[in-house]
């Protein structure tokens, strides 16, 4: 199979997801998630795609945590995102009805041998959600724009 023919079959199972939420589960759920280096050593660049699965569509609110875990000096060690980022929490919040794409960029110290993505998205309990917190861990190298 074809790069294309793979690539817009992931895109038609996102759309699936957004529009056709009764072949899913219920709830916001991390659809993808995209790191790639920019031209700079350590320096690189994020995207989160954020969907929501529910048939009855309210917005969902919140934010997504991120940490990468991996070793430091030959020793285990996690980075928190906003240790690692100028990216707020505010930055990594969410309101949506459909989809949200979350962007940033992170710089790793120069010993950080990266081996896992951690990314939560987190929706407070209000008057209309419950709480609740996703989950999703990826290993490292993880996709980029060129081979999602």
């Amino acid at each position: 199979m074809s790069k294309k023919d793979d690539k817009s079959k992931k895109e038609l199972a996102f759309y699936e997801k957004v529009m056709a939420p009764e072949k899913t589960a219920d709830g916001v759920a991390v659809d993808r998630v995209s790191v790639y280096p920019t031209g700079s050593p350590h320096h690189f660049r994020f995207q989160i795609v954020l969907v929501q699965q529910q048939i009855r569509k309210r917005f969902a609110k919140g934010y997504v945590s991120f940490l990468l875990t991996g070793s430091l000096d030959n020793k285990p060690n996690q980075l928190a995102l906003n240790n690692i980022s100028s990216s707020t929490r505010k930055d990594l919040s969410f309101s949506f009805q459909y989809f949200q794409v979350l962007e940033g960029e992170f710089l790793l110290p120069d010993d950080f041998i990266p081996e896992q993505i951690i990314v939560a998205a987190v929706l407070p309990k209000t008057k209309w959600q419950k709480r609740l917190k996703l989950t999703k861990e990826y290993d490292w190298p993880i996709s980029t724009p060129d081979n999602t």
